[in-house]
C-alpha cells in the first residue's frame, strides 16, 4: 500500500476544517513532516495545537510545524520555500487566499520561460490565480512529488492545472481538487435556524443528499499526492452534485 512514508507535505491555507483533515490524513499515512502555512498567525496556531495533541493521542510520529505568509506577498512566498527547503508535495486548501493584490502583475510573475507559460508572456495571464504561479515557482519539490490546487464551484483552474502539470513534468505532478459542499466549522458561526435552512437546501442539490465531511475530502487530495501516474487532472468530489 502506498504511504507518505518520511514525506515533508505542505498545506497553504484551509485552516477551516479542510486544512486540518489533510493535515491528520497525512499524518496517518505516516508523513515525516507537516508544515501547516496561512496568513492569519492565530489561525496557524490553532490549528497547529490542535494536530500536535490529535497526532499525540493516536501515537503517530509525524511532525508538525506552522508558519505565518501572506500568499500575495512575492517576497514572502519566496522567503518561505527557501526556509523550508525541498519537500514532497504542496497543498493549496483554500484559493481566497491566493487572490491578487489590487495592482498590474508585473511580467517578473511569469512562471516559466518558453512558450508554454501558465501566464501570458506580458504578465497579463488569470491574474485570480497568480499566487498559485508563484508557488509553482518558488517550491522546491523533489522528482515525484505533486502539487494539488483546490478550485472552487465556478472556478476556471483547469487550464492553469493542466499548463502547470506541462511545465513541470516529468518531475512535478499537479492536479486540482474541487470540492462540492462540505460541513466544516464555517458554518458554526451562522445562526442555528438560518444553518439549518442553508443545509437543507445545499443537501438537497446533491445526489446523496448530504454534505461531505472534511474527512472525506481530504481522501482525494490523499490520492492526488500518492497516485504517482495521476497528472494534469480535475477532481470533482461533490457528492454526484453535477447529476443531482
Amino acid at each position: 500500500m502506498t504511504s507518505l512514508r518520511n514525506q515533508t507535505v505542505v498545506i497553504l491555507g484551509g485552516t477551516s476544517g479542510l486544512g486540518f483533515a489533510i493535515a491528520l490524513a497525512t499524518l496517518q499515512s505516516h508523513a515525516s513532516h507537516v508544515i501547516i502555512a496561512a496568513s492569519t498567525s492565530a489561525h496557524v496556531s490553532r490549528i497547529v495545537d490542535r494536530l500536535i495533541s490529535t497526532a499525540k493521542d493516536h501515537h503517530l510520529s509525524g511532525a508538525v510545524q506552522g508558519r505565518t505568509v501572506e500568499f500575495t506577498n512575492e517576497e514572502q512566498i519566496d522567503h518561505f520555500f527557501a526556509e523550508i527547503g525541498d519537500v514532497d508535495h504542496v497543498i493549496i486548501a483554500d484559493n481566497e487566499t491566493f487572490k491578487p493584490p489590487p495592482v498590474q502583475v508585473s511580467a517578473s510573475t511569469r512562471v516559466f520561460g518558453g512558450g508554454r507559460n501558465s501566464l501570458n508572456g506580458n504578465g497579463s495571464g488569470n491574474h485570480e490565480y497568480w499566487g498559485f504561479g508563484l508557488v509553482a515557482r518558488q517550491a522546491r519539490i523533489k522528482t515525484g512529488g505533486s502539487i494539488c490546487l483546490t478550485a472552487g464551484k465556478n472556478s476556471a483552474l483547469e487550464g492553469l492545472t493542466r499548463g502547470l502539470a506541462v511545465d513541470l513534468a516529468p518531475a512535478v505532478r499537479v492536479n486540482t481538487i474541487v470540492p462540492g459542499s462540505v460541513l466544516t466549522d464555517v458554518w458554526d458561526g451562522i445562526t442555528p435556524d438560518l444553518r439549518d435552512q442553508l443545509l437543507t437546501r445545499s443537501a438537497e442539490g446533491v445526489l446523496l443528499e448530504r454534505l461531505g465531511t472534511p474527512e472525506e475530502l481530504a481522501e482525494a487530495y490523499l490520492f492526488a499526492m500518492k497516485c504517482g501516474f495521476l497528472n494534469g487532472e480535475i477532481i470533482h468530489v461533490n457528492g454526484g452534485q453535477k447529476l443531482a
